[in-house]
């Protein structure tokens, strides 16, 4: 099975949803894309991914 989370500038929501869904299902290709991408991730996203034990899972 194939995820693509898709928002505006892929700087928190979608970044997001595909770390948490990768940290919870190996067996799932997850990605995450924006409309207008953003050149990096949210601090507080960051934050909120080290908190839930899933920013190994962000893209470098």
């Amino acid at each position: 099975m194939k995820v693509l989370f898709v928002c505006t500038g892929n700087s928190f929501r979608s970044p997001v949803a595909e770390a948490l869904l990768k940290s919870l299902r190996s067996d799932i290709t997850v990605d995450s894309a924006g409309i207008s991408p953003a050149s990096a991730i949210a601090p507080n996203a960051q934050r909120l991914l080290e908190e839930e034990n899933a920013a190994q899972y962000l893209k470098a």
